[in-house]
């Protein structure tokens, strides 16, 4: 009598994902705080209990109450709600720096592993200018020229991000350029247009998002900095390094709340932003 040998039916892929993505604690924890972190830029001024801007001079540093969960600033303006309402222009902010500078940083690395040659050794030589040039003072020449505001620090962070972006995708730009699929593509008469969305560009989407993660969180610190030292996102409006700048002179008093807890909530964003970017860094790595 033969017997028949049963083989494992193969997971799914989604399954496998999963499997691996269980086994990688610190990538779930990490994914949570960012997933935590958009919640409170979509509902966030929906929770603060009282207007960001509402003083109350009655009630100046206060300590933590039931009526103020995190105490109260120098002009009695809850601590909480500030902090709801000051997520959305810092991470907005970010989410724009990240986004333009992936989007220049994707171009670049396309137009370099295309065509080559001298206009691959140009774009190169640039982006290692601009790997020598600070950002923050990349963006205070920005603020000089334009004025104090946001506008001007997301512009030259993201002109500052894009060739860390343009670098990466280049490695992976290059051997795909020379794989059959282009070639085939080619023959089929396809424009470079269609051959670089829709072909070339998928096949670089996870290492791009991956190392998009990570200057996520250098955005998040960087335009904390430049509000800080009274360049980004201008006083009242609520704002992460505004409340740290703020809470300066009442941290000297003995009333640490404001800058305490803005400051760790940036903390706790950049690190998470940043362990997010390099455990997808990794996986993307492992797959090509």
């Amino acid at each position: 009598m033969s017997t028949v040998r049963l083989e494992p039916v193969q997971r799914s892929l989604a399954g496998r994902t999963w499997s691996g993505v269980r086994r990688d604690p610190l990538l779930v924890l990490a994914a949570c705080v960012c997933a935590l972190m958009v919640l409170v830029v979509l509902v966030g001024p929906l929770l603060a209990p009282y207007p960001p801007d509402q003083t109350d001079i009655l009630a100046a540093n206060q300590g933590a109450s039931s009526a103020h969960w995190l105490g109260t600033d120098a002009l009695g303006r809850d601590t909480t709600s500030r902090l709801h309402c000051g997520a959305r222009p810092s991470l907005v902010a970010a989410g724009l720096v990240v986004v333009c500078s992936t989007a220049l940083g994707t171009l670049l690395a396309i137009v370099a592993a295309w065509y080559g040659g001298w206009v691959d050794r140009t774009l190169m030589r640039v982006s290692n200018v601009l790997f020598a040039i600070p950002s923050i003072l990349l963006a205070m020449v920005g603020v000089a020229i334009v004025g104090a505001g946001i506008v001007a620090p997301v512009i030259a962070l993201s002109i500052v991000y894009s060739p860390y972006i343009a670098r990466v995708g280049r490695s992976v730009a290059l051997p795909e350029r020379r794989k059959p699929y282009i070639e085939a593509c080619q023959l089929a008469g396809f424009s470079k247009t269609r051959i670089w969305f829709f072909h070339l560009l998928p096949n670089m989407r996870g290492i791009l998002v991956a190392q998009s993660t990570v200057a996520l969180g250098f955005a998040l610190m960087d335009l904390a900095a430049i509000s800080f030292i009274g360049l980004g996102v201008q006083p009242p409006s609520a704002d992460w390094g505004v409340m740290v700048s703020e809470g300066r002179s009442a941290l000297l008093n003995g009333q640490p709340m404001q800058a305490l807890t803005a400051g760790t909530v940036i903390v706790v964003c950049v690190v998470a932003a940043m362990v997010l970017g390099e455990r997808l860094t990794a996986r993307a790595k492992g797959a090509l």
